[in-house]
């Protein structure tokens, strides 16, 4: 569903609800509800062969927002072709890219950050996601990547979703694994997005009462 929005089930909306409950055990159960095909062999093998990036969202004024792979950012026409105009590279510790690869029509973000499960991608989380809602007001392609296009890139887009697209937790990760099956940060991630939710919620109320 592209560009749309989804609607949260009644169960993933209970775990949501539940918020001093973040023990490992409730944001493991959160991340299979929400990424169902989580660790799913056969879907990864199958998906990391796609030869162009996952089209995950797009909005009215031709911003889209797309998923990929290390192969991707590796990929100049493909890129040029779906216009990409920015990318943001989750994985600058592992796969070194620079502004001289992709030429003066691109601009890039370089993010070195750990698919570990003692790595906080929370501290990237407003660098990244106000990086993309610069292409956003622009009506631009942005290309987010790791290095299998799995956790940490899909991590800060749902970050992004939730943040500039005004989509709880739950629409957010649906939006994006409908359109990239292979989606599974993993749990430590669920829970950087699991309080981010509860931040923004936090905010959405202390404006509310601003205007009362």
């Amino acid at each position: 569903m592209m560009g749309g929005r989804w609607s949260a089930t009644e169960e993933q909306d209970k775990l949501e609800e539940e918020d001093e409950d973040e023990s490992y055990e409730r944001l493991h159960l959160l991340r299979r509800h929400l990424f169902p095909l989580c660790d799913d062999e056969e879907v990864l093998r199958v998906a990391l062969k796609d030869k162009v990036p996952s089209l995950v969202y797009k909005a009215d004024n031709g911003f889209r927002l797309y998923i990929g792979s290390a192969f991707h950012a590796q990929d100049l026409p493909c890129l040029h072709e779906l216009g990409i105009s920015r990318i943001v590279n989750m994985a600058a510790g592992s796969l070194m890219t620079s502004q001289e690869l992709y030429g003066e029509s691109i601009t890039i973000l370089l993010i070195t950050a750990e698919d570990m499960e003692s790595y906080d991608l929370s501290q990237h989380f407003d660098e990244v996601t106000d990086f993309i809602d610069k292409g956003k007001e622009e009506g631009a392609g942005v290309f987010v990547h790791c290095m299998a296009g799995v956790s940490r890139s899909v991590t800060v887009s749902v970050a992004f979703l939730m943040k500039y697209c005004n989509m709880t937790l739950s629409e957010a990760a649906r939006q994006v694994h409908s359109n990239r099956l292979l989606a599974c940060p993993n749990v430590t991630f669920m829970r950087n997005l699991f309080n981010l939710q509860k931040q923004l919620k936090e905010e959405k109320q202390k404006k509310v009462l601003g205007k009362s």
